[in-house]
């Protein structure tokens, strides 16, 4: 694993891991969270693999989906609370603040 990659797991699991049970899923793992994986699955290329993964996951367990190479500054609690309040959140940067979108 390139080693950008292993320092947003660690900020990841350093800011959330009071608050969330996080999961690294691979392709090599997803079958143990979706049992009735789609039969094309393996004929999709690797991006919408991921796309179906992340879509399935989030299907069939809730919570929420933040990209592998991400660096976490605090925990996503806050931004996971607006689910109690609001379907889907979204969250971009913006240079002259951040902005979450409901």
């Amino acid at each position: 694993m390139p080693s950008h990659i292993c320092l947003s797991l660690k900020t990841l699991h350093c800011h959330n891991r009071q608050d969330f049970s996080l999961k690294l899923v691979t392709k090599a793992t997803a079958k143990q969270y979706i049992i009735d994986i789609h039969s094309a699955f393996d004929r999709l290329i690797p991006a919408h693999q991921a796309d179906y993964v992340r879509c399935r996951l989030l299907e069939i367990f809730g919570g929420m989906y933040v990209d592998i190479d991400i660096v976490a500054l605090q925990s996503f609690k806050k931004w996971y609370d607006y689910l109690t309040q609001y379907d889907i959140v979204g969250y971009s940067w913006k240079p002259d603040g951040d902005e979450i979108g409901k």
